[in-house]
């Protein structure tokens, strides 16, 4: 999630068959809304028999899921590809390819396949998006000698280039530092304007040495609103059993490269939401301050209990920004 995937390829062994973590792949796919395409690999360690059983098998699963099931369909020639891939990333469609690694059966179609698939992000809600203030999410960080300190992640809004001061955050108090862009670079090669969706690695100038990086932090338009907050408001839709879902639980908030363990402080009747499987719940974290907005989209885990959730109202920290 954190890459912010436009497809799904689900693998599935011609010799295991469909197990449990098929299924659940597949709900977190139906959940997030993501088109799916199937991919059985080693065909050539079992009969002939056994390919049409387990290509039956994930169409029946499919069935307790939003995918389109009825279309699901298996590639055979080059000419359905080009269909198929335009098809499924409407959402009408779930090809399924059968390959094998060590005979390359069928390999030239999966990769003809992958080379024809279409962006999902429409032209105009991309013009529109780097219109929006720049929101950079961090995955790592790292200390260069002779460079400084650099961050990378993923430019989720706007635009950014070197020489831009942005709001690094937010800190264990929920605070943000001012930081220049000293420059960037996307696959090793400089580069002097950032857009919306790509990834790179940017090295800048903290106003406060001290401030400490850590994963999850956003690099944002310091005139946007700096949010931090503890406490959260959400519509979890559960992958399993909805009576686990009870105040006191804790579990894994994995939002964006936000990874935290958050509590359940209050649960809501099933009657305030018309989907039996969804629940109305208040997570705050356990640990620091992070930067959620509503309509994000997470994932709760705990254990064997998974859960898609959205933001609903974000409960800011008061106090000084910097």
């Amino acid at each position: 999630m954190a890459s912010k995937p436009d497809f799904v390829m689900l693998v599935v062994s011609a010799l295991v068959g469909c197990n449990q973590s098929t299924v659940e792949h597949l709900s977190l796919a139906a959940a997030l809304r993501l088109p799916v395409f199937a991919v059985i690999t080693k065909t050539d360690c079992c009969d002939l028999a056994r390919i049409p059983k387990v290509i039956g098998d994930l169409t029946a699963l499919t069935q307790s899921t939003d995918l389109p099931s009825d279309l699901a369909a298996v590639v055979q020639t080059e000419d359905e590809c080009l269909s198929a891939a335009y098809h499924m990333a409407c959402g009408a469609m779930m090809p399924i390819f059968t390959v094998s690694n060590v005979t390359g059966q069928n390999l030239n179609l999966l990769t003809r396949f992958l080379s024809m698939l279409p962006c999902t992000v429409a032209t105009k809600a991309r013009e529109l998006s780097l219109r929006e203030p720049a929101e950079f999410q961090i995955d790592k960080c790292y200390r260069l000698d002779g460079v400084g300190k650099v961050v990378s992640g993923i430019l989720t809004s706007g635009t950014i280039s070197p020489g831009t001061t942005l709001a690094l955050g937010p800190s264990f108090s929920g605070g943000y530092t001012k930081v220049l862009v000293k420059s960037i670079q996307r696959s090793h090669t400089p580069c002097q304007l950032v857009r919306t969706g790509q990834s790179v690695a940017v090295c800048i100038v903290l106003d406060d040495e001290g401030f400490r990086i850590r994963r999850g932090m956003v690099l944002t338009d310091i005139a946007s609103p700096l949010n931090s907050c503890l406490v959260f408001e959400a519509v979890l839709r559960i992958l399993c059993d909805v009576k686990v879902i009870t105040k006191g639980l804790q579990g894994t908030v994995h939002c964006g490269y936000i990874c935290q363990t958050a509590v359940v402080t209050d649960v809501d009747s099933q009657e305030a939401l018309s989907n039996p499987l969804e629940r109305f719940v208040k997570l705050k974290f356990i640990k620091q301050p992070e930067c959620v907005r509503t309509g994000d989209r997470f994932v709760f885990r705990h254990g064997r209990i998974k859960a898609i959730g959205t933001v609903g109202l974000v409960m800011g920290l008061d106090g000084p920004v910097f």
